[in-house]
């Protein structure tokens, strides 16, 4: 994968849309903890700390590492433009109806 483009856009939107694309039936939500890291030195430029929850059958019979593993590639090019910290808090299939 490329490196993450320094587009006008900032993080948190270029992490959704990553997000979307390698999971468009997903339900997630992203949060940027980047201000609780302000003191620390990799949290000095802000955009640097995200958590997600994200529900999608795509997960369904996998186990959460290898679901981890795929939500890390999705978002890589993050990680190489420095991304510093992405908590999964929550990653799960819909429950059946």
């Amino acid at each position: 994968m490329e490196k993450a483009e320094n587009t006008s856009f900032n993080r948190q939107v270029r992490l959704e849309k990553l997000l979307r694309a390698a999971f468009p039936a997903a339900a997630f939500q992203l949060f940027d903890d980047s201000r609780e890291h302000a003191g620390h030195a990799h949290g000095q430029s802000g955009e640097t700390h995200y958590r997600l929850r994200i529900v999608d059958d795509s997960f369904r019979g996998e186990s959460r590492v290898q679901s981890e593993r795929r939500i890390f590639k999705a978002i890589k090019p993050e990680f190489d433009a420095g991304l510093h910290s992405f908590v999964i808090e929550e990653v799960s299939a819909r429950p059946p109806t």
